[in-house]
């Protein structure tokens, strides 16, 4: 029976899973920190693997630390920077970092 809905907000500094009951009451939580990479001067990234995998870990833990069934979980959702990309080819994998705070300029269209 679902009892609760979790929610994980990849922020620019971390990754935190946050369960809620169905009244809205936050039951558990965990963060871990995203490793971030200074190429240049003004320019910041992060690997959208380890964004993933801390997802994943947060999730784990957040169930754990109040010994949640995933079952009774109803729904999942998911925020991610507004303004961070990060390229593709066509299988799917990533070709670089994620870029962070990017303004992309397109041109020649």
């Amino acid at each position: 029976m679902a009892r609760y809905v979790a929610s994980i907000d990849a922020g620019t500094m971390g990754v935190r899973c946050a369960i809620f009951d169905l009244t809205g009451k936050q039951v558990s939580s965990d963060y871990y920190e995203t490793p971030t990479f200074y190429p240049r001067p003004g320019w910041v990234e992060q690997s959208a693997y380890d964004v993933i995998e801390l997802a994943y870990k947060a999730v784990r833990g957040a169930i754990a630390k109040e010994n949640i069934d995933a079952k009774e979980i109803a729904s999942l959702s998911f925020t991610n920077q507004r303004t961070t990309m990060v390229p593709i080819d066509k299988d799917g994998r990533f070709l670089t970092n994620m870029l962070i705070w990017t303004i992309v300029v397109l041109t020649d269209i």
